[in-house]
């Protein structure tokens, strides 16, 4: 039997972060709705070309956008598909993405009766200034409210994502936000260079010079810290 992985993209956002090219938009809860309707039709027609006889799904990932925007009920009407059309293994790794400003208990307790046994939290940094530069909508507190949200809730599977390459930030202040995501001892830490996106406003920014980007030096030094302080906790 071959091995399946299946992405599902969800794509709505309380709020678009100027810095991200992905396909995103607020949406109102009735074009939610719609949506979700519209992709359990596509899982239904998608899946008659995997066989559940030949395919099993190991992994599957809700991306976005932010997945944790959508109500529990509305995943759960997702979840329900993927069971119902594809053979979906026991040990199958399902991930959900999620902003730390959109979780709270109950959704997380949610999350683990639907099937979801990974949390992927978009924290990106623990600096106030730096998330309120990047656009997000929660802060440094709420980020580590948020990751001891999700371990009350009985998740075993936790990744951090990270951003280094942000205007004004400091290899120091960089190496601080490292050190905040390895104290919790996530299962996962995905670390990103920030892009300027072509057509987003960070990119428009830059043009203008109305944003300055770190110079490539200071990156560099901050991916080979990532390398040298991940691994020196046990991250590979």
């Amino acid at each position: 039997m071959e091995s399946l992985s299946l992405y599902l993209h969800i794509p709505f956002c309380e709020r678009k972060c100027p810095y991200c090219d992905f396909y995103s938009l607020t949406g109102s809860v009735d074009l939610q709705r719609q949506f979700v309707q519209a992709l359990i039709t596509e899982i239904e027609i998608v899946s008659a070309k995997f066989s559940q006889n030949s395919f099993k799904v190991e992994t599957i990932f809700f991306g976005g956008g932010t997945p944790s925007v959508l109500p529990p009920d509305e995943i759960e009407k997702i979840g329900a598909a993927l069971q119902k059309y594809f053979h979906i293994s026991p040990e199958a790794e399902i991930t959900l993405e999620a902003n730390p400003g959109t979780i709270d208990q109950e959704k997380c307790q949610r999350y683990r009766e639907i099937g979801f046994n990974r949390i992927s939290l978009g924290v990106q940094s623990f600096r106030d200034k730096a998330l309120r530069q990047l656009g997000r909508i929660h802060t440094a507190k709420e980020a580590e409210e948020a990751i001891e949200t999700v371990r009350k809730a009985g998740c075993t599977n936790l990744s951090l994502d990270l951003i280094f390459g942000i205007p004004n930030q400091t290899p120091a202040q960089w190496e601080k936000s490292l050190r905040q995501a390895v104290k919790w001892h996530p299962d996962h830490i995905s670390t990103y260079n920030l892009i300027y996106e072509s057509g987003t406003p960070f990119w428009k920014w830059r043009r203008s010079r109305n944003l300055k980007p770190l110079d490539e030096l200071i990156e560099w030094e901050m991916y080979q810290t990532a390398i040298r302080m991940l691994e020196a906790n046990g991250y590979s």
